[in-house]
């Protein structure tokens, strides 16, 4: 038998932090994954695997990712700042400089200032005849429109506060609401589907 090599790597956990890398569990960062989403997964990674992903992932060289192991180490380096330094090395490596600094832009507007961007906002012809009582059944909107899979679905959302009309959030119980309220509205689901219903 001809002498073998056996080469092997360090394992990359996902964006959870737990698990192994993998598309089939949902916590993977896809080469292909465009500037925005690709930068807001990385921005999900756990402190703790911060110097990992600058190893596995980033451009840097070796002694570049010491330096910043070490400035984590001591407390000179803000791990926030870290985290978005590596969100615009991996974002540049795969769409260039200037799509991970509009990418940055994008995550501090929409995520940290909590700002909805007009590109993010989907455009629904929403059915608002009401019925006998003058009301819109809103969870099966939110199914017609493809924020949520099921009215069930739909339900535990605005439940739990999910569902905001022009950024106010729906009190539990709204599933049929006033469709004055929602023409011309601005309707987010959860954190990142955001509707207009016209």
């Amino acid at each position: 038998m001809e002498p073998q090599v056996c080469l092997t790597l360090p394992l990359l956990e996902g964006t959870d932090g737990v698990r192994k890398m993998s598309k089939s569990i949902g916590n993977y960062i896809g080469l292909t994954d465009e500037p925005n989403e690709m930068f807001g997964k990385v921005m999900s990674i756990p402190d703790e695997l911060l110097v990992k992903y600058f190893r596995l992932a980033s451009t840097l060289s070796v002694d570049e990712v010491d330096a910043i192991e070490a400035a984590l180490a001591s407390g000179e380096a803000d791990p926030n700042q870290t985290k978005r330094m590596l969100g615009r090395n991996i974002v540049a490596a795969y769409h260039g400089e200037e799509a991970a600094a509009a990418a940055e832009d994008h995550f501090v507007r929409t995520v940290v200032n909590k700002e909805v961007d007009e590109a993010d906002i989907v455009e629904f012809a929403a059915d608002l005849t009401p019925n006998e009582e003058g009301l819109v059944y809103l969870a099966k909107l939110l199914v017609d429109c493809g924020a949520v899979t099921s009215t069930g679905e739909a339900r535990r959302l605005i439940d739990q506060g999910g569902v905001k009309v022009n950024d106010e959030a729906l009190p539990a119980k709204s599933y049929n609401v006033d469709p004055a309220l929602l023409q011309g509205a601005v309707i987010t689901a959860g954190k990142r589907k955001h509707y207009r219903f016209a």
